[in-house]
Protein backbone atom coordinates (compact mmCIF):
# COMPACT_ATOMS: atom_id res chain seq x y z
CA UNK A 1 0.00 0.00 0.00
CA UNK A 2 1.44 3.97 -0.81
CA UNK A 3 2.00 6.20 2.31
CA UNK A 4 -0.27 9.00 2.14
CA UNK A 5 0.36 12.41 0.94
CA UNK A 6 1.01 14.92 3.67
CA UNK A 7 0.10 17.57 1.23
CA UNK A 8 -3.01 16.38 0.15
CA UNK A 9 -6.08 17.18 2.79
CA UNK A 10 -9.17 15.99 3.56
CA UNK A 11 -11.37 18.65 5.81
CA UNK A 12 -14.49 16.86 7.39
CA UNK A 13 -16.92 19.08 9.65
CA UNK A 14 -18.34 17.53 12.08
CA UNK A 15 -22.07 19.18 12.66
CA UNK A 16 -24.57 16.99 9.89
CA UNK A 17 -21.65 15.60 7.92
CA UNK A 18 -20.06 13.03 10.60
CA UNK A 19 -22.58 13.49 13.35
CA UNK A 20 -26.37 13.76 13.60
CA UNK A 21 -26.75 17.28 14.82
CA UNK A 22 -30.15 17.13 14.35
CA UNK A 23 -30.83 14.10 16.32
CA UNK A 24 -29.03 15.78 19.43
CA UNK A 25 -31.16 18.65 19.03
CA UNK A 26 -34.13 16.79 19.29
CA UNK A 27 -32.94 14.83 21.91
CA UNK A 28 -32.21 17.78 24.16
CA UNK A 29 -35.22 19.62 22.98
CA UNK A 30 -37.38 16.31 24.39
CA UNK A 31 -35.90 16.11 27.29
CA UNK A 32 -36.31 19.61 28.25
CA UNK A 33 -40.03 19.22 27.56
CA UNK A 34 -39.89 16.18 29.77
CA UNK A 35 -38.00 17.02 32.37
CA UNK A 36 -39.05 20.97 32.57
CA UNK A 37 -42.08 21.50 30.65
CA UNK A 38 -42.77 23.19 27.34
CA UNK A 39 -41.79 26.31 28.26
CA UNK A 40 -38.88 25.75 29.40
CA UNK A 41 -37.76 24.58 26.06
CA UNK A 42 -39.32 27.06 23.83
CA UNK A 43 -37.51 29.36 25.89
CA UNK A 44 -34.38 27.65 25.72
CA UNK A 45 -35.01 27.40 22.00
CA UNK A 46 -35.30 31.08 21.56
CA UNK A 47 -32.42 31.66 23.52
CA UNK A 48 -30.49 28.54 21.31
CA UNK A 49 -31.46 30.61 17.90
CA UNK A 50 -30.76 33.92 19.23
CA UNK A 51 -27.08 32.81 20.20
CA UNK A 52 -26.54 30.71 17.10
CA UNK A 53 -27.09 34.17 14.98
CA UNK A 54 -24.96 35.96 17.06
CA UNK A 55 -22.24 33.57 16.86
CA UNK A 56 -22.60 31.78 14.17
CA UNK A 57 -22.82 27.99 15.23
CA UNK A 58 -25.33 25.84 17.20
CA UNK A 59 -23.71 26.49 21.20
CA UNK A 60 -26.21 24.16 23.49
CA UNK A 61 -24.05 23.95 26.49
CA UNK A 62 -23.58 28.58 26.05
CA UNK A 63 -28.09 28.43 25.19
CA UNK A 64 -28.15 27.05 28.89
CA UNK A 65 -25.65 29.27 30.25
CA UNK A 66 -27.85 32.20 29.05
CA UNK A 67 -30.86 30.16 30.10
CA UNK A 68 -30.06 29.57 33.57
CA UNK A 69 -28.96 33.26 33.86
CA UNK A 70 -32.63 33.88 33.62
CA UNK A 71 -33.07 31.55 36.25
CA UNK A 72 -30.19 31.51 39.18
CA UNK A 73 -32.26 29.72 41.63
CA UNK A 74 -33.26 26.49 39.66
CA UNK A 75 -30.68 23.55 41.00
CA UNK A 76 -32.79 21.67 38.06
CA UNK A 77 -30.50 23.51 35.40
CA UNK A 78 -27.54 21.21 36.40
CA UNK A 79 -29.21 18.83 35.79
CA UNK A 80 -29.24 19.30 32.08
CA UNK A 81 -25.90 20.32 31.85
CA UNK A 82 -25.10 17.23 33.09
CA UNK A 83 -26.83 15.39 30.86
CA UNK A 84 -25.11 17.74 28.02
CA UNK A 85 -21.86 16.58 29.19
CA UNK A 86 -22.86 12.78 29.22
CA UNK A 87 -24.67 12.78 26.13
CA UNK A 88 -23.34 10.20 23.72
CA UNK A 89 -22.25 11.90 20.61
CA UNK A 90 -20.59 9.37 19.25
CA UNK A 91 -23.35 7.24 19.14
CA UNK A 92 -24.61 9.73 16.84
CA UNK A 93 -22.36 9.26 13.86
CA UNK A 94 -23.74 8.83 10.70
CA UNK A 95 -23.42 5.17 9.29
CA UNK A 96 -20.14 4.46 7.84
CA UNK A 97 -18.33 7.67 8.64
CA UNK A 98 -15.70 5.22 9.77
CA UNK A 99 -15.31 3.42 6.58
CA UNK A 100 -14.91 6.85 4.76
CA UNK A 101 -12.36 8.38 7.07
CA UNK A 102 -10.80 4.93 6.77
CA UNK A 103 -10.50 5.47 3.14
CA UNK A 104 -9.18 8.95 2.56
CA UNK A 105 -7.10 8.04 5.14
CA UNK A 106 -4.90 6.09 2.46
CA UNK A 107 -4.69 9.01 0.49
CA UNK A 108 -4.18 12.17 2.64
CA UNK A 109 -4.44 13.41 5.89
CA UNK A 110 -7.79 13.87 7.43
CA UNK A 111 -8.69 16.65 9.51
CA UNK A 112 -11.86 16.77 11.68
CA UNK A 113 -13.42 20.75 11.86
CA UNK A 114 -15.81 21.81 14.34
CA UNK A 115 -17.28 25.44 15.28
CA UNK A 116 -16.32 24.27 18.60
CA UNK A 117 -13.22 24.38 20.51
CA UNK A 118 -11.46 21.41 20.29
CA UNK A 119 -11.64 20.40 23.64
CA UNK A 120 -15.58 20.31 23.02
CA UNK A 121 -17.50 16.95 23.50
CA UNK A 122 -19.01 16.68 19.88
CA UNK A 123 -15.17 17.45 18.75
CA UNK A 124 -13.55 15.03 20.97
CA UNK A 125 -16.46 12.06 20.17
CA UNK A 126 -16.43 12.42 16.31
CA UNK A 127 -12.22 12.97 16.55
CA UNK A 128 -12.09 9.84 18.59
CA UNK A 129 -14.61 7.90 16.94
CA UNK A 130 -13.19 8.46 13.48
CA UNK A 131 -9.67 6.52 14.34
CA UNK A 132 -7.54 10.14 15.46
CA UNK A 133 -7.12 12.05 12.50
CA UNK A 134 -4.20 13.88 12.07
CA UNK A 135 -5.58 16.99 13.83
CA UNK A 136 -9.16 18.38 15.24
CA UNK A 137 -9.62 21.97 14.77
CA UNK A 138 -12.34 24.62 14.68
CA UNK A 139 -13.07 27.96 13.30
CA UNK A 140 -14.75 30.86 15.51
CA UNK A 141 -17.64 32.74 13.25
CA UNK A 142 -18.04 35.02 16.29
CA UNK A 143 -13.72 36.05 16.39
CA UNK A 144 -13.00 34.85 13.17
CA UNK A 145 -10.15 33.04 14.11
CA UNK A 146 -8.80 29.27 13.81
CA UNK A 147 -8.01 27.22 16.91
CA UNK A 148 -6.14 24.72 15.36
CA UNK A 149 -3.34 22.55 17.03
CA UNK A 150 -0.01 24.03 16.55
CA UNK A 151 1.49 20.47 15.24
CA UNK A 152 -1.07 21.35 11.99
CA UNK A 153 1.03 24.00 9.89
CA UNK A 154 -0.09 22.85 6.87
CA UNK A 155 -3.53 22.68 8.03
CA UNK A 156 -3.63 26.43 9.09
CA UNK A 157 -2.13 27.11 5.93
CA UNK A 158 -4.77 25.34 3.69
CA UNK A 159 -7.77 27.25 5.59
CA UNK A 160 -5.86 30.46 5.26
Amino acid sequence: MKTPRRDLVFLFDVDNTLLDNDRIQRDLYHHLARGYGPRARERYIAIFEELRKEIGYADYLGALERYRLEHLHDPRLLRVANWLVEYPFADRLYPHVFEVIQRVKRWGQVVILSMETPSSSRAKSAAQACGKPSAVGCWSSSTKKRCLPTSSACIRRIIT
